[in-house]
């Protein structure tokens, strides 16, 4: 059933500054003007921006001026800190791949190079790249900060899409396309193999509650891969936007297996579960506030609670609240803790499983066939043949699929688990479509 509650997104304005580099060139001459990174006026560069511009701007006097910034202000080991060119200490003193920090820097070189080839911006390219080679865990995910052995930069971070926006970049290295045309076959192969241990990590940390896979936190414990925390008011959950571009991640996986369709379908499937309808935000006096609105479009929460799937609001000193209401009115204010992230997504179909493939789910398809003829009444979807169509079943069914010896159905079960009625045995898909009539999604089996 959908929760009554929703809001729509509140946009934030970035005022640009214009400073002077250490180069003397004012970026007034810019066409992109950087933009205010903290509040000490530290500034950073538009790297969104300027990426979107046409090729041939990269051979100009500005891209240049940039490339050479990016060439002063790149670490020993080959990254750069979050703010290129600021004074950073501690944690964020190091390279980081946090708010598109050294993937973007690795982009705009990889560029310049390609329209003016001069070595010096593909060698310093190559080195950031070696840095996220080597940076990679062997469970394939990676750390948002390098160069430490504690604290929450070291957990596995998909917050801000920053882990997304490292295999991006490997995937284009592995097919020598996009902005890496350049990279030779040892290059190549190197990061084809990042990209099959990233896209591994993202099916080993979804995250599955109730027996059910549902999707992300922001943050994963590098060695148990477990939901983690960061900032006092990031907690361990479940989280929509960075599970949104997770998701968008593997639909964009050519010739995807079943495991990761199973893996869109649960995420898809949960974030039509966790929709809120019937509320929106409002800003009053500075402060904002949840109203009712019957036709206000669908939202979700930033976080829902690992356990009771409640949006659940955290401050700064750490406390959960139900209510946004109750959080402090600067934490209230100052984060996204209600959004539209997953709207293109909901409204896709599952995906279809391919019942000929070997997977870790299926030993090819089954050939188990069952005639109703030879049984009781059928449950249509009561796979532990227990009387009721519930969770319990789903669970039943996928553990079945997995292991048919160890986890064995009866016969009665496996004519209730076939649900598409076509007398050609169980698969993925009836899983998925039990999964779909008991959380509303259909009305019937």
């Amino acid at each position: 059933m959908k929760k009554a509650f929703k809001f729509c997104t509140a946009i934030l304005a970035v005022m640009a500054i214009t400073v002077a580099p250490a180069s003397g060139q004012m970026y007034k001459s810019l066409s992109v003007s950087p933009i205010t990174a903290s509040a000490a006026d530290k500034t950073a560069y538009d790297w969104s921006g300027m990426l979107k511009k046409d090729d041939s701007w990269f051979n100009s006097s500005d891209a240049i001026s940039v490339a050479e910034d990016i060439l002063k202000y790149q670490n020993s080991d080959g990254g750069w800190k979050k703010v290129m060119e600021g004074n950073a200490s501690g944690d964020w003193s190091k390279s980081t791949i946090d708010n598109e920090g050294t993937t973007s820097e690795i982009r705009f070189l990889a560029r310049v190079y390609k329209q003016t080839g001069t070595e010096k911006y593909k060698n310093a390219c190559l080195k950031a790249i070696d840095l996220l080679l080597k940076s990679q865990y062997d469970n394939g995910g990676w750390p948002q900060c390098f160069g430490l052995t504690n604290g929450y930069h070291i957990h596995i971070t998909y917050n801000d899409d920053a882990m997304i926006h490292v295999l991006q970049i490997m995937r284009e290295i592995a097919s020598t396309s996009g902005d890496f045309t350049f990279v030779d076959e040892n290059y190549a192969n190197l990061a084809n193999k990042s990209v099959e241990k990233g896209i591994r990590c993202i099916l080993d940390t979804q995250i599955t509650s109730q027996g059910v896979k549902t999707a992300w936190c922001q943050q994963h414990n590098e060695k148990t891969l477990k939901p983690d925390s960061a900032r006092a008011y990031e907690l361990p959950s479940i989280c929509t936007g960075e599970s949104v571009g997770i998701v968008n991640f593997l639909l964009s996986v050519k010739n995807p297996s079943n495991e990761i369709k199973e893996s869109i379908n649960s995420a898809i499937l949960w974030m039509k579960k966790s929709q809120l309808d019937g509320i929106k935000i409002v800003e009053e006096n500075g402060d904002k506030k949840v109203v009712q609105d019957v036709n206000a479009s669908p939202v979700w929460a930033r976080f829902y609670e690992l356990d009771t799937n409640k949006p659940m609001f955290v401050d700064r000193d750490g406390s959960k609240h139900y209510d946004w209401s109750e959080i402090s009115q600067e934490r209230r204010t100052g984060y996204a803790w209600y959004g539209s992230w997953p709207n293109t997504l909901v409204k896709m179909n599952t995906l279809p499983i391919d019942d000929t493939e070997k997977t870790t789910y299926e030993t090819a398809a089954t050939t188990t066939v069952t005639t109703s003829s030879s049984l009781s009444k059928i449950i249509r979807g009561d796979s532990n043949n227990d009387g009721n169509v519930d969770i319990s079943d789903v669970v039943a069914l996928r553990r079945y699929l997995l292991n048919k010896s160890t986890y064995a159905l009866s016969d009665e079960a496996i004519a209730n688990s076939d649900v598409s009625g076509d007398g050609n045995g169980i698969n993925a898909q009836d899983a998925v479509a039990i999964q779909q009539f008991i959380i509303g999604l259909t009305d019937s089996l």
